[in-house]
């Protein structure tokens, strides 16, 4: 039985320290997501900024014009700008503090507070590679030995008979 825990123990730690070492790639990945994602939205809001300016309204009236509008298709169209203010205030922010936290932070940071279809997104074209991390690989050693020690904590023991 002790030589089944060690075997275990060794894989476990090989295991979860290779895919822990793969976190700060993924994480780079989703940034570069991340600064695509806040430059798309912030170009569609220039351009709604540019249709008020042409206009001769204030961004904020131009919102208000169709808000209130009478017609149901400005109206869809001012909440459809106002999503667009909030969701680039919303990346921005991401960015900021993943621009903000360190490297061993950056996965706790993502962890809080991440866009599920911008994860989703990453992670389908996210590919497993030899790129190590050995930082990031010695942690998950340590987490996949932990986690070895505390699955044969949580097994029934076995009762000698005789």
């Amino acid at each position: 039985m002790r030589a089944l825990h060690e075997l275990t123990a060794i894989a476990f730690a090989v295991l979860v320290g290779f895919a822990v070492s793969q976190l700060p790639r993924f994480i780079q990945e989703y940034e570069q997501r991340l600064g695509g994602a806040l430059q798309e939205a912030s170009r569609q809001l220039d351009e709604f900024r540019r249709n008020a300016e042409a206009a001769g309204v204030s961004f904020n009236e131009y919102v208000g014009r169709h808000l209130d509008g009478s017609d149901a298709a400005l109206r869809a169209t001012g909440r459809t700008i106002q999503g667009s203010v909030l969701r680039v205030a919303d990346l921005r922010e991401q960015v900021q503090r993943l621009a903000d936290a360190s490297k061993f932070a950056k996965p706790v940071v993502l962890a809080r507070g991440y866009d599920t279809s911008l994860v989703r997104a990453t992670w389908e074209r996210f590919q497993v590679t030899a790129t190590f991390d050995p930082a990031f690989g010695a942690i998950g050693l340590v987490l996949g030995w932990l986690l070895n020690a505390l699955l044969w904590r949580l097994m029934p023991k076995r009762r000698a008979y005789g």
